[in-house]
């Protein structure tokens, strides 16, 4: 989670673990770490990825820079 600014992850963590709890999507902005070492503001996404059951077998995500 080092990519996370430390001002953001305690809200992200939370969402996270609740929308794996409820089974639900992901949502979030925050501060991502880029390549270049600069925080950029992004907006995080991660679906799940359901089989025949209905069973989470997957999460798959995505980001955009918002900044």
């Amino acid at each position: 989670m080092k990519l996370v600014h430390p001002d953001d992850l305690a809200l992200a963590v939370a969402k996270w673990i609740s929308a794996m709890e409820q089974g639900a999507p992901f949502a979030n902005e925050q501060r991502i770490l880029g390549r270049d070492q600069q925080w950029h503001w992004t907006s995080v996404h991660a679906l799940p990825v359901r089989n025949g059951e209905g069973v989470i077998q997957d999460w798959l995500g995505f980001r955009f820079n918002i900044h």
